[in-house]
């Protein structure tokens, strides 16, 4: 994977401040959780921000899913990455959708030259998320945690349910089928392909939206036609263009709300930099003027995350193989080669 060194040497520094943070907590430290949420809560802004909430609600269901991440964290091997977004995912199930980009936002990617401007542009980015969606429900959450969210592959695996070996192989054959399937989304151009001979074969795979169908009518095309080939072709690699998307910021006025409701759960928060013990004694759940909040009982802790699916199959995909590529794709969801 492009990069890949610098991934995994920003993931492996951000589990070594978790585990401190986590061994913090674990011994008794009344600052640690604060300093977990602080550390967290952008994340899982970001990830709950995918079920196309708005934002004052997604800073409620945020709060929610820390308060959880507390009591799943009093014990036990997993690590913190692992534990957050975990718990995120199950209690934030992905509501993708295509994007359809106003002035044909194409053109700005292929045009593209620095990643890290393409990645803050939001009708780009929504390019690249469409790519990613059409790779299937597990590849995309990898790539979105790997290289997003920088969790370590092992941890990455854990949350998704995937054995360490298929993990590395997916990790390592994900830029060639990332970049087959933005390319792919390239060409569709919003159901608005610029070759003729292209939308007629659309039509005729009855590929209305973009997905599985549009993803084997586009490579089925590209195979013969040299002039679409060459228009798929962007400068930079498509998998850091897809690392270069930032995470979510959640705003500061939402992040005071965040410590304020977790404080109401009863739990310490004081270690937090959004603390403010004024605004959570006004808080209607510190009952007691102690700045912590109300003690509450019972809340239960979801899941960590569901293995639901079968593990996606590694084996032939992106592949010199075409033929037994295009076969995987069909039920794997991942795309052969363009």
């Amino acid at each position: 994977m492009a990069d890949d060194k610098a991934t995994s040497a920003a993931a492996e520094e951000r589990q070594r401040r978790d585990d401190e943070l986590l061994a913090a907590h674990r011994k008794g430290d009344a600052r640690a959780f604060g300093r977990i949420a602080d550390a967290w809560m952008d994340d899982v802004y970001d990830r709950v921000l995918v079920t196309g909430v708005p934002s004052s609600e997604a800073g409620e269901r945020t709060a929610a899913i820390l308060a959880d991440v507390h009591g799943a964290i009093a014990s036990g091997d997993a690590s913190l990455g692992t534990v957050v977004m975990g718990t995120a995912r199950t209690a934030a199930p992905w509501k993708p959708t295509v994007s359809h980009g106003k002035d044909h936002p194409e053109d700005k990617l292929a045009a593209a030259t620095d990643a890290a401007v393409s990645g803050k542009d939001p009708a780009v980015a929504g390019l690249l998320w469409d790519a990613a969606h059409v790779l299937g429900e597990r590849v995309r959450d990898l790539l979105d945690l790997h290289l997003r969210h920088k969790l370590t592959a092992a941890e990455a695996g854990a949350v998704l349910d995937l054995p360490a070996d298929k993990t590395a192989e997916l990790i390592q054959k994900l830029p060639n089928g990332y970049a087959n399937a933005l390319r792919a989304r390239l060409l569709w151009r919003g159901g608005d392909p610029e070759h003729d001979a292209l939308k007629a074969d659309l039509d005729k795979a009855g590929a209305s939206a973009f997905g599985d169908k549009a993803v084997r009518a586009v490579h089925q095309h590209v195979r013969t036609c040299d002039q679409c080939r060459a228009r798929s072709m962007i400068a930079l690699p498509p998998i850091e263009l897809f690392a270069a998307i930032p995470v979510a910021e959640m705003p500061r006025g939402l992040k005071d709300k965040v410590i304020i409701a977790l404080a109401d759960e009863g739990l310490e928060v004081t270690g937090s930099e959004f603390y403010d013990e004024a605004k959570v004694k006004a808080a209607p759940g510190d009952s007691d003027g102690s700045g912590r909040g109300a003690p509450k009982a019972g809340k239960a802790t979801p899941a960590m995350a569901a293995a639901a699916a079968s593990v996606l199959a590694a084996e032939g995909i992106f592949d010199g193989d075409e033929a037994k590529a295009a076969d995987e794709a069909k039920t794997a969801r991942l795309p052969p080669h363009l």
